[in-house]
């Protein structure tokens, strides 16, 4: 069958995984990129976006590919994304099949399933139905029995039962990267793997905590072996000579012998930067020494809240300011750059609470500072939180467990407390002001008067860019989301440019 893959503004592995495995079972593949600009995940400026909208062009190219099925993977903020696309092509492709996958499928599948264009939904992992899908659909055989696909069926949602999770890692293909190839997406740059799958956390906020209740009773979180990721990367080197690694891992190297044999045979068979993120309760001094030895540059490290009730209590992370603290150290003083992640606007933060973090970081200094404003996804424990709390009524619960409302983590979330808006332009700051100005900022509450960014994502990510190292390396993932803005909206211009050029050029004779 041809398959085509409609996917937004970055690499997603998921589809990379899905496509190897329809290659391999004798199909052919070919991917309709959109890359959203002024309107992704990251950067939303929406007196801009509609400019450079590639809608139409995206959808003509998936026409002219003459797909035989059409599959999406969803999260939960590009949902209204999806709906626009598909809506599109089934109009113009009325007999083509459209499945949907991702975690927001997992979620809310009935809800996606209600959309009349959307044919099909695989929940959690899909590789294996995804198969089986595509071949019934080529040998026109019966579906019922192709557990985690979900269909209509006599007007309402049909969800076949779920099957085991993978358990061996190893038994699956290398993601296909050359479904990229004719993007900005390159793996010279950065190539991007995962030596594992899952989290053993179940963090309320997370898309893991989903997964967890899906899969109750397997291990949601699973490892592949150091042989497998040796031959990937070994393939990978040969292949696309990349400049740099990015594990992207929920947590890289849960296990210490794990980490001694990769460690080992990392550096003598692969030998390139990488990065990976890491649990401050994995932060012992001998694993991030394991991880110096390896080639580590970089390290993003989950923090999320400093307060370590509300840490505790509404995110049901265990760890202690004193292993961050300790961790964010130990990584420093082995040349780690160090990236802390945090979330703001949870329910019950107060400004003592931002003020606390504020001061914590004043002290620790980590190389990078990311914020994101929480997002209510759906069917997460967190929705429940905030409304057994008082923070969102059922109307408002009902409607986030649907995946609707708010922007993204990164450009606004759900719910953005005013609090948090101003500590967004003081954290921001932060790595341009002395230790001694943050701390006066904070005793004589100064931080009440600054203004709200514009647009503060934007900011945020400039700010970034003045404030990189000379070492380049730790910002790889800031210099492909550059590269890919300077790729497209370059294009753009040259088709606004050269169109004048070509209309008056004659014609060959």
């Amino acid at each position: 069958m041809r398959v085509v893959f409609v996917y937004p503004a970055f690499e997603n592995l998921g589809i990379e995984y899905l496509s190897a495995m329809a290659r391999a079972a004798g199909h052919s593949t070919a991917l309709a990129f959109d890359p959203c600009l002024f309107d992704d995940q990251f950067t939303d400026l929406p007196l801009i976006a509609p400019f450079f909208d590639r809608g139409a062009q995206v959808v003509q190219q998936v026409v002219d590919l003459k797909p035989e099925i059409v599959c999406f993977s969803l999260v939960s903020d590009r949902y209204w994304w999806f709906q626009a696309r598909a809506a599109a092509i089934k109009k113009l492709l009325p007999g083509v099949p459209i499945v949907a996958g991702g975690i927001h499928v997992t979620s809310v599948p009935e809800v996606v399933l209600e959309q009349p264009f959307c044919d099909f939904v695989v929940t959690g992992e899909g590789e294996e139905a995804f198969i089986e899908l595509l071949d019934c659909l080529e040998r026109d055989r019966d579906y019922a029995r192709v557990r985690n696909l979900g269909y209509e069926r006599n007007g309402s949602a049909h969800l076949n039962p779920k099957r085991p999770l993978i358990d061996d890692l190893d038994v699956l293909p290398f993601p296909d990267k050359e479904l990229y190839r004719d993007t900005s997406v390159s793996s010279r740059d950065l190539y991007t793997i995962m030596a594992s799958r899952g989290c053993p956390l179940r963090c309320t906020f997370c898309n893991n905590n989903v997964y967890h209740r899906e899969y109750k009773g397997q291990s949601w979180s699973r490892t592949r072996s150091v042989d497998s990721v040796m031959a990937e990367l070994r393939h990978a080197v040969a292949r696309y000579e990349p400049v740099e690694i990015n594990f992207y891992d929920e947590i890289f190297a849960l296990k210490d012998s794990w980490l001694e044999e990769f460690t080992h045979r990392y550096k003598r068979e692969i030998a390139l930067p990488f990065m990976a993120c890491l649990y401050p309760g994995f932060l012992q001094d001998h694993r991030i020494a394991m991880l110096a030895e390896a080639g580590c540059v970089k390290v993003d490290i989950g923090v999320q809240a400093v307060n370590e009730e509300m840490r505790r209590e509404i995110m049901l992370r265990k760890d202690t300011n004193e292993e961050i603290a300790r961790g964010i150290r130990s990584l420093k003083h082995h040349g780690i750059t160090v990236a802390a992640e945090n979330i703001v606007s949870t329910p019950g933060e107060r400004e003592n609470h931002l003020v606390e973090m504020a001061r914590f970081y004043n002290e620790l200094r980590p190389d990078i500072l990311k914020f994101y404003w929480l997002k209510y996804y759906p069917k997460t424990e967190m929705v429940d939180v905030a409304h057994r709390l008082g923070h969102i009524d059922d109307d408002t619960r009902d409607r986030f467990h649907r995946g609707e409302g708010g922007k993204s983590i990164a450009t606004g979330g759900s719910l953005p407390s005013a609090d948090a808006r101003k500590f967004y332009t003081l954290f921001v700051l932060l790595p341009f002001l002395s230790q001694r100005t943050v701390t006066a900022i904070l005793d004589r509450r100064l931080y009440r008067f600054l203004p709200n960014l514009w647009f503060p994502r934007v900011s945020y990510l400039i700010l970034r860019w003045l404030n990189k190292k000379k070492d380049h390396r730790s910002e790889a993932i800031l210099h492909r989301y550059t590269k890919h803005y300077r790729h497209y909206v370059g294009e753009w211009l040259g088709e606004r440019l050269l169109w004048p050029i070509r209309r008056r050029a004659p014609l060959p004779a």
